[in-house]
């Protein structure tokens, strides 16, 4: 613990995130930053680089919810979401939160931080199934970051065809205009796809792999 107080009285670092009306500047211990990061200890120490040598560091194609998570995580070791429920007064904000995730989980790999990483990701699948069985389920948009952040393959991407899968075979009415809403974005059709096969070989019997939220159950 001493370590950790110590950590937050030394020195620190400005941490610029994002551009125009939409940056904003964080001040953060330049200890945390270079234990919980290669990239940023790499940057910062031995003043090989303008960052450690000014003690700010320019972040501008970062979103500043995801470094505002990070920053927390740094700090409390755990993501922390105010809305526990999705209900009809809750939506926008429960989708919000699913957002979070994706652009944190989206950071954290970017820059090789894989606690946070995995972090983001239990966060990202306890709001998927929560949502998965719920009348009133996810709005398309907040879905549609899972195939603009990432690339192909991305495990984001599979959970998200997943959700929307099962929400067809549950007859949920908002799954047909899931499809029609996503299907225009680059790699949401191959991912659909593979969620299909996925459950019909878990039907049949023949499915030698495991979804990532079938841990969480």
């Amino acid at each position: 613990m001493d370590d950790f107080l110590r950590s937050l009285e030394g020195p620190t670092v400005l941490v610029k995130v994002g551009t125009g009306d939409g940056g904003r500047d964080f001040t953060v211990s330049r200890a945390l930053l270079c234990q919980n990061s290669e990239w940023f200890r790499s940057a910062l120490e031995g003043d090989r680089f303008k960052e450690g040598q000014t003690g700010v560091i320019s972040l501008p194609e970062d979103s500043t919810r995801a470094f505002s998570s990070f920053h927390f995580y740094l700090l409390r070791r755990r993501m922390l979401f105010p809305v526990e429920k999705l209900e009809d007064g809750t939506v926008d904000a429960f989708a919000d939160q699913l957002e979070t995730c994706i652009e944190t989980w989206t950071f954290a790999n970017k820059y090789s931080m894989h606690t946070l990483k995995d972090t983001a990701m239990i966060a990202f699948c306890w709001h998927l199934q929560h949502a998965t069985g719920n009348v009133i389920g996810l709005p398309a948009a907040c879905l549609a970051l899972c195939f603009s952040h990432t690339g192909e393959g991305s495990p984001l991407r599979q959970l998200a065809a997943d959700y929307i899968v099962t929400r067809m075979k549950g007859k949920k009415s908002d799954a047909g205009e899931l499809v029609g809403d996503l299907a225009p974005l680059q790699g949401f059709i191959q991912a659909l796809n593979e969620a299909h096969q996925f459950h019909h070989d878990a039907e049949e019997g023949t499915s030698n792999h495991v979804r990532i939220s079938d841990s969480l159950t």
